[in-house]
């Protein structure tokens, strides 16, 4: 069976592949837990033989382990792999950003000065459509809504 997504189609398998691979790194789940065959052909919609194909396929990724004739299990991850983790993300993002300031013109600016306004005005519970609207048991004046600006100038 073929699913089409865009420009490509791709079979239940890979759908499946990526659903579980996502319930893994969000955590539904979780690190060490028994991948019970039965009920993942259920929970997904997919016989076993190919769900098999798919845990192997992610024990390349180190994402499952694969026990001999016990099954497979979500593979462990300790609160120090998790921050080495994290640390290597805030290398790779903060290298990104000065990669982006560094290649980013005035419309680029202006982009991102608009997405930090949109995501400020969220934070607030905040509609530019109802700037006075009551949110949170609260009024928002003028006076006592909290403004905050973001300055991007790209490095040249």
């Amino acid at each position: 069976m073929l699913k089409k997504t865009g420009e490509a189609a791709e079979t239940v398998s890979e759908v499946v592949f990526r659903q579980i691979r996502q319930d893994i790194i969000s955590g539904i789940l979780p690190p060490g837990s028994k991948i019970k065959l039965e009920q993942a052909r259920e929970r997904y919609s997919i016989s076993v033989s190919p769900l098999r194909e798919i845990l192997s396929r992610l024990t390349t990724e180190n994402l499952v382990v694969a026990e001999g004739q016990k099954g497979f299990e979500v593979s462990p991850a300790s609160r120090r792999e998790l921050l080495e983790l994290a640390d290597l993300r805030v290398v790779l993002e903060t290298h990104a950003l000065d990669l982006a300031f560094a290649a980013g013109d005035l419309e680029w600016e202006a982009s991102i000065v608009a997405a930090h306004h949109k995501l400020a005005a969220a934070e607030r519970g905040f509609s530019p459509a109802m700037p006075h609207a009551p949110l949170n048991g609260f009024a928002m004046t003028g006076s006592s809504t909290r403004r905050s600006s973001l300055r991007a100038t790209p490095r040249r």
